[in-house]
């Protein structure tokens, strides 16, 4: 997936058994031009809940990067629908009126 982001990070990964968790990646050691799993690069990633947008863990190390059957990349979540989410409850905190 690195390689086909232009080896950029910041492109959107979801582990085939998380369920509501999606994770940003951040980073991804050097890789090695052979193997299959370009010799197991460290990748880092913010791991966060996909609906409400709650980071659950910052540069978090990503077990088996490279293996196709445990991760796929996802469209970016909703992170207008995330801020939104987080304006409305900073709003409702600071109502005291209630």
């Amino acid at each position: 997936m690195y390689v086909a982001n232009d080896m950029k990070v910041g492109f959107w990964v979801k582990r085939r058994t998380w369920g509501d968790v999606c994770a940003r990646v951040t980073f991804v050691g050097e890789l090695e031009r052979h193997g299959r799993w370009y010799g197991g690069a460290t990748v880092r990633a913010d791991i966060f809940h996909f609906v409400s947008g709650t980071l659950k863990e910052a540069n978090a190390v990503l077990p088996s990067p490279g293996s196709p059957k445990t991760w796929q990349q996802i469209p970016p979540p909703p992170l207008h629908a995330w801020s939104r989410s987080a304006k409305r409850l900073a709003a409702t905190a600071l109502d005291t009126s209630g």
